[in-house]
């Protein structure tokens, strides 16, 4: 038998890696700028509502134990802190990285048939998927958040920081079309439509 088009190993131990983790580079076509952007926008909803509407929520129920203060004439009275909508958003970010750590896709990514890989054609997994490509720059978000909750006397260092996070996007632009956190952890995101098929912008 044969699954996907593949031959089936009948020897193959149980939990054994996705056929998708034994195909070779060559067979993926980069994945499109409009398609990374449009997978980015989709994850963004996804995070809006499994987490920052359930932080608005629990804001307007009275249980946010991170009282931020508003500028003086603020009517955002319903604007859940930071810190908790922080908090909150690990619902969604972790089951993300789950997902990424399983077949190397968001939700997003599968809406837009894309997928993270290694540069050797291997799906990027826990270690280079999540851990060297996502967790520092949600560490620096969440660190951000603690300090203009806290110490706002250091906002203007945290935008600057944060301001310079942004630039791991620009790197989309090269020929390689990987983001600078691609190239720390050593993958790319790639269609999983034939390289014919797929578009190229």
């Amino acid at each position: 038998m044969s699954m996907g088009g593949l031959p089936h190993n009948p020897y193959a131990p149980p939990g054994a890696e996705p056929e998708v983790a034994r195909r070779s580079p060559g067979s993926y076509a980069l994945a499109s700028r409009s398609a990374r952007l449009s997978g980015a926008i989709a994850d963004g909803l996804f995070a809006t509502v499994l987490g920052f509407a359930p932080a608005v929520a629990i804001h307007a129920a009275g249980y946010d134990p991170f009282p931020t203060k508003l500028p003086a004439g603020s009517t955002a009275s319903w604007m859940p802190s930071g810190i908790l909508s922080t908090l909150v958003s690990l619902v969604p970010t972790v089951y993300q990285w789950w997902l990424i750590t399983q077949s190397g896709q968001t939700v997003g990514k599968k809406f837009m048939k894309t997928r993270i890989i290694t540069l050797d054609g291997d799906v990027a997994g826990f270690t280079r998927g999540v851990l060297l490509r996502n967790v520092p720059l949600h560490l620096l978000g969440f660190v951000s958040t603690i300090v203009t909750t806290y110490a706002p006397s250091l906002r203007a260092v945290v935008w600057i920081v944060s301001g310079l996070s942004t630039l791991d996007d620009l790197f989309i632009f090269g020929e390689s079309k990987r983001c600078l956190h691609d190239y720390i952890a050593g993958t790319v995101v790639v269609s999983e439509e034939p390289p014919s098929n797929a578009r190229a912008v």
